[in-house]
């Protein structure tokens, strides 16, 4: 629908098209509307991050009204909101000229908090009547593109030339989502960064190419983010760039759709139009632009890509790895040193610090490695005298992982907190606004709770949103199990994108979270919920001309219907695939598309879906067999020679072609039929080659040890892995044969690193695990053989298995070995003995130990006896203790949650 078409159902009073019209409208500032009728008067409700001022959202809503021509109404009432906010910040009602409600279309009831209790329902279960599907026209390029998710995109060409101009760089304010004050305590240790940082883009030169991108990156807590925020104040504040800064935070956006964002900011199209990357390289290659992307997924070559289209603006990020390359300034962050670490603590902790406190600071912050995040949530637990610092050291050096300090922090807070906490972290850290953590949880207490858990340090917020960082998200998920989370997520937005999918300015808004739940549906293969989560969305974001996520999304979808054969959907996908791929003039992948979505919906016999398909396919060809006609064509011009001339010429290339001939002659004899000198290496492969029949002994082929015994094991467990190395020093291939079970099957399992083939010269390690499933004595054998079967050596493997209540008699004895030379034992002093004081004690001797030399055992199966079993090969011989050494046991506990169980509501 065109938006003249949209326009003239305005002005009948569709309330549909003014919802559209107004959103529009709205879009610069940030705010989407929601409208309705009730008794004559026009509701607009308002909902965004950060409500702009009223006059000026009334103004511009009342003038618009007026322009349009809309005359059905008496009056509107506007109403204003936060996100996540059930009440208005404000509200206002203004007095309109002319009233026809006789025809207006569609009215809608609507409720003062519209924003709205659809969000905040606990339950999803789909309404009967789904809003219709979004439709919508976009310029691409060269074409025109008709989005209907109904039975597919229509392309055709372009039939008006788009007019795209820049806008005034000082019209445009910088986009930044945080506040640019800076505090000196997220400073701590981190002047050096800040200063190279500085330096690298304020140059004296005033020059773009003087002028460096950088980057902050290192492990989660380092305070990388914060470290952009001080840098992009200064930056702001002294003007560097005179095209202004801008942020670009969405995690899953791609490079293309980042260079749309920016073509968004500074041009404007008297059409609805998405131009090619090389159209918006070519229109913003000259701006000066310092663009910060903090956390997001790109990959070093797409930030070079972006690097290439914007040659005169410089990138400032903040990521978990190095992405720039050489010519960039890039510092990893370390954690605080000793020093710094007391600064920190002195400023975080609510009383004065001890001096006798300052050694086991310097330990909690070697223990902590130094993460400031760590430190401040290790400070902030010794506020609320969770732990004192002795004690947390304790836990720390007792437990060897910083684990334990999140677990004693659990442990006290309540359980409605933890359920806020593991919806946080099924989202893997994507921001949430509140509304939608209450919806979720179904607590109502949800906005005090967030702060309370702000004030932890366990949540951070940006504006209205709230979200947890990756270490706490890791010993969540290692701590509770979130596949509930995980599945109430995913039907809670996939319901929620079906609902608002008319609103691609809504949607995008929460592009990340609507991309993670995709992506985790998809890698637990719920793809009844991925198809419907990429219907509802697909459209929307090729409206909003975020073509990559559209290409992503697709694909997901496609991967969804193919397993699940669905071949009606598996078209319609290649269908989008294809139309996306011929706007943007990839006409390889579309035509391939396109001719797999024909193929498939004439075996279904839809022809409607047939013709559309085909039309996208037949444009193809329009489109290759008008660039082949444009081509330049090859030109041969014959001149006309005497006959005496063109003689010649047919003696020379006689001439020419013999000449040739003998040369190719020499060649071929030079390398069949001359006698070659062979390299050293190429003797010795002859020579392997020649010998490859030679018979092989047995004694050329070595086994570490002639048999593995197992000892007693208990059945349906599985014993420690054994290790013989096989050595063949043959000159030809050995192999190793399969496992020769005794009666007993599945008692031995074998994993080798040579596969079946041992090669000349070479050795190979072969490891056995002994899992019996029956009781009694077990044997196995695995053989070495020649090419021809002939065995060479065998491996005998025993074991004996038997059930827990199993006596201790009878059992195989563990077999003799070869035992190295013990050390010399000092003599051992006499121990008094406190129970035997009357009796003379005799003085304790040193036990000897028998020197065994090196011997191969027989492969036979030893006879069981009652002689005392030898010490393994694996252990060295060691004296029993007298005494049992008892170690103390801690005499407090932190009591942290199981595992399995999830954290409910109070």
């Amino acid at each position: 629908m065109t938006q003249q078409q949209i326009l003239e159902l305005a002005k009948q009073g569709d309330i549909h098209a003014i919802e559209a019209l107004i959103n529009e409208s709205l879009k610069p500032q940030g705010v989407t509307a929601k409208v309705g009728l009730k008794d004559s008067c026009l509701y607009v409700a308002l909902a965004a991050a950060k409500v702009p001022d009223r006059k000026i959202l009334v103004k511009l809503i009342c003038a618009a009204i007026r322009q349009w021509g809309i005359q059905y109404f008496n009056s509107t009432k506007i109403y204003a909101a936060e996100w996540g906010q059930n009440l208005p910040v404000w509200q206002q009602e203004v007095k309109l000229n002319g009233v026809h409600t006789e025809r207006l279309k569609n009215p809608l009831p609507i409720n003062a908090t519209i924003w709205d209790q659809d969000i905040k329902q606990s339950n999803f279960e789909s309404s009967d009547k789904m809003p219709e599907k979004i439709a919508g026209n976009l310029a691409v390029g060269k074409f025109t593109i008709q989005l209907d998710s109904t039975s597919g995109s229509v392309v055709s060409r372009i039939t008006q030339k788009c007019q795209v101009k820049l806008r005034d760089s000082n019209a445009i304010a910088a986009r930044l989502p945080f506040s640019l004050a800076p505090t000196s305590l997220n400073l701590i240790g981190r002047l050096k960064e800040i200063k190279g940082a500085i330096n690298a883009l304020n140059s004296a030169d005033v020059s773009p190419e003087s002028k460096q991108s950088i980057e902050f990156y290192g492990d989660s807590g380092f305070g990388k983010s914060a470290l952009l925020r001080h840098f992009t104040h200064f930056i702001q504040t002294n003007r560097v760039f005179p095209d202004g800064t801008i942020f670009l935070n969405s995690r899953y956006q791609t490079a293309s759709d980042l260079l749309q964002s920016l073509f968004d900011i500074f041009g404007e199209s008297d059409i609805t139009y998405k131009p090619t990357d090389l159209e918006i390289s070519k229109a913003l290659e000259s701006k000066q632009v310092l663009l910060i992307l903090d956390d997001t997924k790109l990959t070093p070559a797409e930030i070079k890509e972006l690097q290439i289209a914007l040659p005169n603006s410089r990138f400032a990020l903040a990521s978990s790895t190095k992405r720039l390359d050489e010519n960039s300034f890039s510092t990893a962050l370390t954690g605080f040193t000793a020093r710094d670490a007391l600064t920190f603590v002195t400023q975080e902790l609510e009383r004065t610090v001890n001096p006798d406190e300052f050694q086991s600071i310097e330990v909690l912050a070697n223990l902590l490695g130094g993460n400031p995040w760590l430190l401040r949530l290790a400070v902030t637990s010794i506020n609320r005298e969770v732990y004192t610092f002795p004690e947390l050291v304790l836990q720390l050096q007792f437990s060897a992982t910083s684990d334990v300090l999140i677990q004693g922090i659990l442990a006290v807070i309540p359980k409605s907190e933890c359920t806020i906490l593991a919806i946080l972290a099924a989202v893997n850290g994507i921001p949430l606004l509140a509304g939608q953590v209450e919806a979720l949880s179904g607590i109502t207490a949800t906005p005090g709770i967030l702060q309370n858990l702000t004030k932890w340090n366990l949540v951070e917020n940006e504006q209205d949103r709230y979200y947890i960082n990756d270490v706490l998200i890791a010993v969540l998920q290692k701590e509770w199990d979130l596949n509930y989370w995980h599945e109430l997520i995913l039907d809670y937005f996939t319901t929620w994108a079906e609902r608002y999918s008319r609103l691609p300015s809504l949607l995008r808004s929460e592009t990340d979270v609507l991309m993670e739940t995709l992506t985790w549906a998809v890698k637990v293969e719920r793809w009844q919920q991925v198809l419907r989560l990429v219907e509802a969305i697909e459209t929307p974001l090729a409206l909003d001309k975020q073509w990559g996520l559209w290409d992503i999304v697709l694909q997901s979808g496609l991967q969804a219907s193919i397993v699940i054969k669905d071949k009606a959907t598996e078209a319609w996908l290649l269908h989008q695939l294809g139309s996306r791929a011929l706007c943007l003039e990839e006409m390889g992948k579309a035509r391939n598309y396109l001719a797999h979505a024909v193929k498939i919906r004439n075996a279904l016999g839809d022809e409607n879906a047939v013709n559309i398909s085909q039309k996208n396919f037949n444009l193809i060809n329009t489109m290759l067999s008008e660039a082949a006609k444009d081509e330049p064509e090859l030109v041969i011009n014959y001149i006309p020679s005497n006959p005496i001339s063109t003689n010649r010429r047919i003696w020379k290339f006689g001439l020419i072609f013999l000449l040739c001939s003998g040369l190719a002659g020499l060649m071929a004899w030079f390398v069949l039929a001359r006698p070659k000198s062979l390299s050293v290496s190429q003797v010795n492969t002859t020579n392997l080659i020649s010998k490859s029949d030679e018979t092989i002994t047995s004694g050329q082929i070595k086994l570490s040890s002639p048999k593995l015994i197992f000892g007693n094991q208990t059945i349906n467990s599985t014993s420690q892995k054994q290790t013989i190395t096989v050595t063949n020093q043959s000159s030809t291939l050995v192999q190793v044969d399969d496992m020769d079970n005794n009666g007993k099957q599945g008692d031995f399992e074998i994993t080798s690193s040579c596969a079946t083939t041992i090669s000349p010269k070479q050795s190979c390690n072969i490891s056995v695990v002994f899992a019996p499933i029956d009781t009694g004595k077990h044997i196995a054998r695995l053989a070495v053989s020649d090419r021809n079967g002939k065995r060479l050596k065998t491996l005998l493997i025993e074991g004996f298995a038997n059930t827990s209540e199993t006596s201790t008699e009878n059992l195989l004895p563990t077999p003799s070995k070869v035992i190295p030379e013990p050390l010399a034992l000092p003599t051992p002093k006499s121990i008094p003995q406190p129970q035997l004081q009357k009796q003379k004690q005799p003085k304790p001797t040193i036990p000897t130990f028998p020197i065994i030399p090196t011997r191969e055992l027989p492969e036979t199966i030893p006879n069981e006896s009652t002689e005392s079993p030898e010490p393994t090969p694996t252990q060295s011989p060691e004296p029993t203790p007298t005494e049992e050494v008892t170690f103390p046991t801690p005499t407090e506990q932190i009591t942290v949650p199981p595992a399995t169980a999830t954290p409910s509501t109070n």
